[in-house]
């Protein structure tokens, strides 16, 4: 109820319930054992095999090629762009893709990169039914300040097979995006 000078302006009754779903509290499915019908991870120096697909990475750490029942679902190498200054810096390897840590459900793997005056970090997360979340961090080398214009990230996918896609930005949610990829791409 909102009053002035005595004067009821608005009376809203509203409520809230909160409700506790059972995979709430639930602990299935927590822990390193990989659930049927997947299977645990395998990798060698640069791809991981995840139950009927294989994803090979790049010495940047970015995807080369993800390929699921034999069918490639890129069209090609994804692409990290900088740009500083209206200009496209070229990107150079300064530590080589390599696999962190592994468990049978989780491989996180890292690179690190460099654009210019602009060194970044590339730390992927790939889970045993094929989400591969990656975290791009970035600064400037030796401290010195730099003004970044633009960080772009290009992934070709094969509309032949890829229909669907979701990508996020930040934590500060600027930038979420969900859409159908179209029949030609």
């Amino acid at each position: 109820k909102v009053t002035a000078n005595n004067e009821t302006l608005i009376d809203y009754d509203d409520w809230f319930e909160k409700r506790i779903y059972d995979w709430m509290v639930n602990k299935r499915g927590v822990g390193d054992k990989v659930p049927p019908p997947y299977t645990e991870l395998k990798t060698d120096r640069n791809s991981i095999d995840i139950w009927g697909r294989r994803y090979t990475f790049s010495d940047t750490g970015l995807p080369l090629s993800f390929v699921s029942q034999g069918k490639s679902l890129l069209a090609g190498e994804a692409v990290l762009e900088v740009y500083t200054g209206g200009k496209k810096l070229p990107i150079s390897v300064t530590s080589p893709f390599v696999f962190a840590e592994k468990t049978p459900g989780q491989v996180s793997a890292v690179s690190q990169i460099k654009a210019g005056e602009v060194a970044m970090e590339l730390k992927s997360t790939t889970e045993y039914d094929g989400f591969t979340l990656f975290k791009l961090t970035y600064r400037p080398v030796d401290n010195k300040p730099v003004r970044v214009g633009r960080i772009r990230l290009k992934v070709p996918l094969t509309g032949e097979y890829v229909r669907f896609y979701s990508a996020a930005g930040d934590t500060m949610g600027t930038g979420i995006l969900g859409e159908v990829v179209p029949q030609k791409d």
